[in-house]
């Protein structure tokens, strides 16, 4: 997947979304692997935070 962003233009330094990624099949991939990080990195907050879920209403 990297390797696709990076053959597709991000040396050229700019943005996928200025048309690097008309093909839908690729735009819906990337951006599912853009999801996937972000819901990693919540999940990742979650395990490191679980205080802050667990007992809301005590801070």
């Amino acid at each position: 997947a990297t390797d696709d962003l990076e053959v597709t233009g991000s040396h050229h330094g700019q943005p996928a979304h200025l048309g690097f990624f008309t093909v839908p099949g690729l735009r819906a991939r990337w951006q599912a692997e853009l999801d996937a990080a972000a819901q990693a990195r919540r999940q990742e907050d979650l395990i490191r935070q679980p205080w802050t879920f667990v007992h809301p209403l005590t801070r």
